[in-house]
């Protein structure tokens, strides 16, 4: 028998400028709260006997973040150039509270080739928090057994190229490689 929730209450704030040059600067920033409950009971049958198992977790976290974002549009807006950065944190532990080391940085660029034809590229890093499951997991006693033991956000690289197709106003067809 397995039974778990979990509910995120976010804030999040951005702020966009379009300035007379055509850059664009996005900027922002989220709080968020977060809870995990889980209740776990099994039965095993090992060698003929039954044994039973009951397992409950209880997670709450804060979750804060900051981002910027710059945009431009150049040689007569067919090519679009995008230098981004997010921060991430939460209050898990001094392994996954300071932002500056979930730094994300992104840059992207979209090539123009006719009306409908778009070249792009993506380059980033992203980190995310290892699952609530993980987080969440305690000891008989109720302590966070993962808390203490260095876990940290997971980074993922990423590098993408794709051709996106847009044959009207509420059609997009992309074809991406990562």
């Amino acid at each position: 028998d397995y039974d778990s929730y979990e509910v995120e209450t976010k804030f999040r704030y951005e702020h966009f400028s379009q300035y007379s040059s055509g850059l664009r600067l996005n900027i922002g920033g989220g709080l968020e709260y977060a809870e995990y409950s889980n209740y776990t009971f099994r039965e095993l049958l090992i060698n003929g006997t039954l044994f039973s198992q009951n397992y409950t977790s209880n997670l709450e976290l804060v979750k804060w973040n900051a981002f910027a974002q710059m945009t431009k549009s150049i040689f007569d807006e067919r090519l679009t150039l995008s230098l981004g950065a997010r921060f991430d944190a939460t209050n898990y532990s001094k392994e996954t509270s300071n932002l500056l080391d979930q730094l994300s940085p992104r840059f992207s660029a979209s090539y123009r080739l006719t009306q409908e034809v778009f070249l792009n590229f993506n380059l980033g890093r992203y980190y995310q928090l290892p699952s609530y499951t993980t987080l969440g997991f305690q000891n008989s006693s109720g302590a966070l057994i993962n808390k203490d033991m260095g876990l940290k956000y997971i980074q993922s690289d990423h590098l993408v190229a794709g051709i996106e197709f847009l044959p009207d106003q509420e059609s997009r067809f992309t074809i991406e490689g990562f």
